[in-house]
């Protein structure tokens, strides 16, 4: 690793997500949520990660938390 490049995981990506955001266009950004108890974290990080996005996790399942994560992941689009 040279330089400020940055490792990704992509073993946990499927093909088809992953040469997505290998192909993403410098002006998109793709952010990812992990919901529930058992998201699979490595994926959700590597997404948001490889995405230049943000990268949400919610635990709890009830309709304020969703809500709120929800502003606050298009707050981070807006204004990253």
């Amino acid at each position: 690793m040279q330089g400020t490049e940055l490792y990704f995981d992509t073993s946990v990506l499927p093909k088809p997500v992953y040469d997505q955001l290998v192909d993403l266009p410098g002006h998109i950004r793709v952010s990812s949520f992990g919901i529930g108890k058992d998201f699979d974290a490595q994926l959700v990080n590597t997404v948001g990660k490889m995405g230049r996005g943000s990268i949400s996790r919610i635990y709890d399942l009830d309709q304020g938390s969703l809500s709120a994560a929800t502003v606050k992941a298009l707050n981070r689009a807006m204004y990253p």
